[in-house]
């Protein structure tokens, strides 16, 4: 899955905020017909951190930095429907 780090001028700024790496950084993943947001920091092996109702990425603050700094490249997205992600257009979506 190609990561696209363009954001859209709405989505507000993720830097300086309490608990959060300086080097975090957010982006979006084009999949289909829907668009998720993420955010990433780091490098080495891959770690994806997946948030629950009704959470969104923020949720993971706390351990993003210090899995980062302990070697990893650690995404953690919006999954569909939260934060900075796309929503359905009706329930019967």
């Amino acid at each position: 899955m190609p990561l696209s780090s363009t954001a859209p001028e709405d989505s507000g700024s993720i830097s300086g905020a309490p608990d959060l790496p300086s080097d975090l950084r957010d982006g979006y993943a084009e999949i289909g017909d829907q668009r998720l947001h993420y955010v990433e920091v780091g490098a080495g092996p891959l770690i994806v951190l997946l948030h629950g109702f009704p959470e969104f990425w923020y949720g993971w603050r706390q351990q993003i930095g210090p899995l980062a700094a302990a070697g990893f490249r650690v995404v953690a997205p919006d999954t569909r429907g939260y934060n900075l992600s796309s929503r359905p257009e009706d329930v019967a979506a």
